[in-house]
């Protein structure tokens, strides 16, 4: 069993210059704050109001017998004034505190500081937390971008809050230096500070760095607060070329110090300390992040989803008023997708300096990066669940295979998965094992619908050729929803449809060459290019919708045949079964499970059949309004600190492993090679390094998912 320590006593060490406001304050909350055995001393460095600041101390800790003041013969600097506290002045084996003047501290702050020096005999450091102290604010990352927040009651309002959902401390690069506690054996046996920093700044990070060579920590104090007040002792131009200066010094000394700060906000940081002013900060605006950095420069339905839902929050803006909405996005696709005339922020994901209530992705999340903006920005996550279509296939699964370790750690650590069907919501379960009951609640069936506006229309590649358009005036053809991926059969089912249809029209393949289809024609049109209303043209003048797919989380054309009231042929799945019935009251439907079956599906679609003329079925409206209100709920939910802090770890040791800047440099060497070299002498390489090039494959296909 460890051995307990005891908390030593402590000195507390305040070098005064000057800002008597200040220091009056400091003093004040140092006589209410630090008793015996605890003792303080304060040393006069003789700046220009010496004398005053001499009479109006004395007379502040006159008869108060654990307060000393000493005074330098001349003004030595912040680091001498410290060293000499450490060494003359103080003649105590007290650990030592040394302290700014523009400090107010709070009851009980040294007793916490103390316990948490004597938790280990590693810990070598101590600072608390504070309103303005560099790594150890809180809070420390804001909702609002750009907002730089030193409103002391702020923060000690969420340090109340959160202090005790913290864990007692935090391991830390280093200690701020405004109120920082040093083990005397420290002291004794490496010195204080190096005075080669003159008037001060950096000389703290330098120690706990010099210190920690031996082996000791520096450390935060979760639940000690000690305010700070803006400095007064230089002006904004001395302090900046004081910490230009001392910063070369240090890092020079400590290359790595900046990168281990980085490491510590981007990976070590607990979650709940990274999301505090989200989650105990002044209730206001609900801040939500639709993320498509997925979002691809083609024109398709998982695009339209995405664009129908920033059309939506467009059109309701005024009924929105109290969430504010932004868009992470690439360049090339905002560029594409014109994302700047939905009225909504958009942002590059290097450019997020903020933190949110939600975020949101319109799609499943099968990309790393994707995953990691969410856990890193986004308190909660949320995300539509299409399908799984990407890992079924062995085909597409080979393309890349983290896409099904991916998706399902997006479905573990995600708060809500808004899945667009029952059977995609239970294939996803059947896949990876899994049901409801062992994530109860995270489910939600939300059914899409048909576009019910024509917003897109603009950088699309291809239109109604003029062959189809006259066809289009004569009405009778068979309009085919497909594209060359072999579950969208396709290439299987057109032969058979050719049998029922003279002309044929197919929305979406390009590579089909070669089928056979009798006497029938054939036309293809625009692969992920159409505009909406091309679309809706070739429907509203079509015989007859149909959609062979084998497999779809919810078959957009099934809605699209129903909003223009089109005789529908499908394949029978249970997907599509689930959908159609959201429209069985609308227009006819003929299923076939066999491909001989189509033809008698064709004729009983086209049977008579008596539609319901006020029945209008589900639209995209309607299933971005309830993802909106799932979010809006979501954003209210309590924080499960424990969940939190799973689903931070785990994401952050995930990137830690593969950090980008290690891997790109593979990536781009073995890329080259790839172009470079022949096929033939990259295996030759293979047979002889298998090892070699194993690593480097990997390396190259873990890169791939990091810089997308």
């Amino acid at each position: 069993m460890k051995k307990s320590m005891q908390p030593n006593a402590v000195t507390v060490v305040v070098p005064v210059y000057g800002d008597w406001d200040s220091l009056a304050q400091c003093i004040d909350s140092l006589l209410l704050n630090v008793t015996s055995p605890h003792q303080v001393i304060l040393v006069n460095d003789v700046g220009p109001d010496a004398n005053f600041l001499e009479s109006a101390i004395l007379e502040k800790i006159s008869g108060i017998s654990n307060f000393r003041y000493f005074r330098n013969e001349t003004n030595l600097g912040f680091v001498k004034t410290c060293n000499r506290a450490a060494y003359e002045l103080d003649t105590t084996d007290n650990d030592i505190l040394l302290l700014n003047s523009d400090t107010i501290t709070t009851p009980g702050f040294i007793e916490e500081m103390a316990t948490v020096l004597a938790l280990s005999s590693r810990h070598g450091t101590v600072c608390p937390r504070s309103n303005n102290a560099t790594i150890a604010s809180i809070p420390l990352n804001f909702k609002n971008s750009g907002i730089l927040e030193r409103d002391i009651d702020y923060a000690r309002d969420i340090h109340t809050s959160l202090s005790g959902r913290l864990p007692r401390f935090s391991i830390v690069p280093v200690t701020p230096g405004f109120c920082i506690l040093i083990r005397r054996t420290l002291i004794k046996n490496f010195d204080l500070f190096d005075e080669i920093y003159g008037h001060g700044y950096s000389e703290e990070n330098d120690f706990c760095l010099r210190i920690n060579k031996y082996g000791y920590s520096s450390v935060m104090a979760n639940r000690a607060f000690v305010a700070h007040l803006e400095t007064k002792s230089f002006t904004a131009e001395q302090k900046s070329a004081l910490q230009s200066t001392n910063e070369l010094i240090m890092t020079k000394r400590y290359p790595y110090y900046e990168e281990f700060v980085r490491k510590y906000l981007d990976f070590y940081i607990d979650p709940v300390d990274r999301f505090a002013d989200v989650i105990a900060g002044t209730k206001g605006t609900t801040k939500v992040l639709i993320n498509l950095h997925h979002l691809s420069n083609t024109y398709n339905g998982t695009s339209r989803n995405a664009l129908s839902l920033l059309s939506y929050i467009r059109d309701q803006s005024s009924n929105l008023h109290d969430i504010e909405f932004t868009v992470v996005a690439g360049s090339e696709s905002s560029k594409f997708h014109h994302l700047d005339t939905f009225g909504i922020r958009v942002i590059k994901s290097r450019d997020i300096d903020e933190l949110f209530d939600v975020g949101y992705c319109p799609s499943q999340i099968f990309h790393a990066e994707t995953l990691q903006i969410m856990n890193k920005y986004c308190l909660r996550i949320a995300f539509s669940h299409l399908d799984i279509i990407a890992i079924r296939s062995n085909h597409l699964l080979s393309q890349d295979y983290q896409y099904r370790t991916i998706l399902n750690d997006a479905v573990t650590f995600s708060d809500k998965v808004i899945s667009i069907s029952n059977f995609s919501r239970d294939d996803f379960g059947d896949y990876f094992g899994c049901t409801e009951t062992e994530r109860p609640g995270k489910f939600v069936t939300v059914h899409q619908g048909y576009p019910d506006n024509h917003t897109f229309t603009g950088a699309f590649s291809s239109e109604i050729p003029t062959t189809v358009r006259t066809l289009i005036s004569i009405g009778r053809y068979a309009l085919v929803f497909g594209n060359d991926f072999d579950h969208k059969m396709v290439r299987e089912t057109l032969p058979h449809l050719s049998k029922c249809f003279e002309e044929i029209v197919v929305i979406g393949p390009t590579k089909l060459n070669g089928i056979e289809t009798g006497n029938s024609r054939v036309h293809f049109v625009g692969s992920g290019g159409l505009s909406d209303r091309a679309v809706d043209e070739l429907l509203e003048n079509a015989q007859l919708v149909f959609f062979p797919s084998a497999y779809e989380g919810f078959g957009l054309p099934i809605a699209e045949a129903a909003k223009h009231r089109k005789p529908l042929v499908v394949q029978r799945t249970e997907g599509s079964e689930e959908i159609c019935a959201l429209y069985e009251s609308i227009i006819p439907i003929g299923y076939f499970n066999e491909l001989s079956e189509i033809a008698p599906a064709v004729s009983t679609a086209l049977s008579e059949f008596e539609s319901d003329p006020y029945a209008v079925g589900r639209t995209l409206s309607d299933y971005n309004r309830d993802v909106v209100q799932i979010i809006t709920e979501l954003a209210a939910t309590e924080i499960d600190d424990a969940r939190l802090r799973d689903r931070w770890t785990y994401l952050a040791k995930v990137q830690d492993y593969a950090p980008a800047e290690q891997i790109r440099p593979f990536s781009r060497v073995l890329n080259h090679a790839v172009i470079v070299v022949r096929a033939r002498y990259l295996m030759k390489f293979k047979a002889r390094f298998p090892n070699q090039y194993l690593r480097a494959r990997d390396l190259y296909r873990r890169s791939r998912l990091i810089s997308r």
